[in-house]
């Protein structure tokens, strides 16, 4: 999940931490993989999201298959070119950290 986000594990820990707090979402093992934990919605949040869901989905209706592939190649393209700004700031930051970690001993 942290690697889907771009997060670090603590970071999505914390952000389910949150999320089971606010009573939207509940951890639970998994069935096929003794190690794992899936992070499950709650009927709460399910009856939060499902009537925007659908009121997407009606939107979407309208439109004809052309201007839908439109719509996909742009959102597509922009989550390519967030991705990889969001990269180019990350990396300046772990650069300076592997230069100062070099130097710890000095």
């Amino acid at each position: 999940m942290a690697v889907a986000l771009g997060l670090t594990r603590g970071s999505v820990t914390t952000l389910v931490d949150r999320l089971e707090r606010a009573g939207y979402a509940r951890r639970q093992q998994d069935p096929t993989h003794g190690r794992r934990v899936l992070v499950v919605p709650t009927p709460e949040l399910v009856a939060l999201v499902e009537p925007r869901a659908m009121a997407g989905q009606r939107q979407l209706a309208g439109y004809r298959t052309e201007q839908l592939a439109l719509i996909r190649d742009f959102l597509r393209d922009t989550r390519l070119r967030h991705a990889g700004f969001a990269h180019q700031l990350r990396e300046p930051t772990r650069q300076a950290h592997n230069r100062s970690s070099d130097h710890e001993g000095d």
